[in-house]
C-alpha cells in the first residue's frame, strides 16, 4: 500500500472509531435527559397541584373550592404516577450505571404513589401519606443529584384550570 492511500485510511479509521465510541454514551445521555424530564414534570405536578394545596389546607373539609382542588389533585396524582412509571421504565432498561443506582429509590416512590392512589379510590385519605411521598421524592432528587443528574420541577399546566 502506498503512502497516499494510507493517510486517508488512517483518517477514516480514526473517524469511525470516534463515532463508534460516541454512539454508546449517546443513548445514556438521552436516557438521562428523558429521565430528568419525566421526573421534573412529575414532581412539579405533585408539588404544585397536590402537596402545596394540601399544605395550604385546600383539601380540608369546608375549604373554599375544595372539590375543584381535589379534582386537580387527583388528576395530578394520576399524571405524576404515569411519569414516574415512565422514568422507572427508563431506569430499569438503561445501560447507564448511574441511572441504575437510582432504581430502588424510584421503585419506593412509584409504589408509594400507587398505594396512595389505591387508598384514595377506596375513600381513604391519610395526610401523612403526602408528607411521606414528598420525602421519598426528595430522596430520589438527592440520589439523582449524587449521580450527576439535575432534576428540577418542570412546569406543566392543567388544561382549563
Amino acid at each position: 500500500m502506498n503512502r497516499k492511500m494510507q493517510k486517508p485510511l488512517v483518517v477514516l479509521a480514526l473517524i469511525a472509531t470516534l463515532f463508534a465510541s460516541m454512539a454508546r454514551p449517546a443513548y445514556a445521555v438521552f436516557d438521562k435527559i428523558r429521565f430528568a424530564t419525566d421526573l421534573g414534570v412529575a414532581f412539579f405536578a405533585f408539588h404544585h397541584w397536590v402537596y402545596k394545596p394540601y399544605k395550604e389546607g385546600a383539601f380540608a373539609a369546608g375549604a373554599p373550592h375544595r372539590t375543584k382542588a381535589m379534582l386537580k389533585g387527583g388528576a395530578a396524582l394520576l399524571f405524576t404516577l404515569n411519569r414516574l412509571k415512565a422514568a422507572n421504565n427508563i431506569v430499569h432498561t438503561t445501560n447507564d450505571p448511574l441511572l441504575k443506582k437510582i432504581g430502588a429509590s424510584l421503585d419506593r416512590v412509584t409504589s408509594s404513589f400507587s398505594s396512595v392512589g389505591t387508598d384514595l379510590k377506596a375513600g381513604k385519605f391519610k395526610p401523612e401519606d403526602l408528607s411521606g411521598m414528598d420525602g421519598n421524592i426528595n430522596n430520589v432528587i438527592s440520589g439523582a443529584g449524587n449521580a450527576g443528574i439535575k432534576v428540577k420541577d418542570v412546569p406543566v399546566e392543567i388544561p382549563n384550570s
